[in-house]
Order: structure tokens, then sequence, then C-alpha cells
């Protein structure tokens, strides 16, 4: 299992690509005694995950540039647990958080975490 976001490598994907599950509205009448519901089908597409690199501090950057041109385009993204969603329409991504990660024996001195938000469309 390799976690990746429309095939660009991520050490870690943390969130929920699972397809479209259907959505209930509820609401209330001011002076009615009751609450309306109606089941609008399978459009709770919106999510989030949360995408981790360690890398150099340039390959970091370039990663952070690669997610940044995703957005409007339609990917793969699979999490840790090697599920996927094939239709995933990249709307935006959160703030990089950067974070010194030295690891002895390695090249990787970066740690950055980004969530990216999107909406599954199938």
């Amino acid at each position: 299992m390799a976690a990746n976001i429309g095939g660009t490598s991520c050490d870690y994907v943390r969130g929920d690509v699972t397809p479209l599950r259907e959505r209930v509205e509820t609401w209330v009448v001011p002076g009615l005694d009751s609450v309306g519901a109606m089941l609008l089908g399978q459009n709770e597409g919106q999510a989030a995950v949360v995408a981790t690199k360690l890398n150099t501090v340039g390959a970091c950057n370039t990663w952070i540039e690669t997610l940044e041109a995703m957005i409007g385009t339609v990917v793969t993204i699979e999490n840790d647990l090697g599920e996927n969603n094939a239709a995933c329409l990249i709307t935006g991504l959160g703030v990089p958080e950067k974070t010194a990660a030295y690891q002895p024996g390695t090249s990787k001195t970066l740690k950055v975490e980004m969530e990216v938000r999107f909406v599954i469309l199938a």
C-alpha cells in the first residue's frame, strides 16, 4: 500500500476516502410542532484528508507545489489503509505545517503536513 494523492507519493494520508453517502436534511418551521426531513441522495461528497511528507526541504517544497497544481483536477486518493477513490475533485489545501524532522542515517530533514480538501464525485 502506497499512500498517494493523484500519483504523488505521500508518507501518510490520514482520512476517509470512501464513496458517497446519502444525506438527510432536516428543518423546523416556526409555529409548527414537528420537524421536516428530506432524503437528498448521495451528495454528501465533501471530505478532507491530511497528507504528510518526510524529506529534504527542497523535496518537500516541490511536493507542496505539486499538490497545489492539482487544485481543480479529478484525481485518485489512496490513504494509509489502502482505501482509494478515483473520483476526487481537489477543491483546496490547508496551510502547510512544516516541522524539523531529523532522521539519523537519512537525508530527511523536514516533515510537512497539509490538509487536502476534495469533493467525491462518484
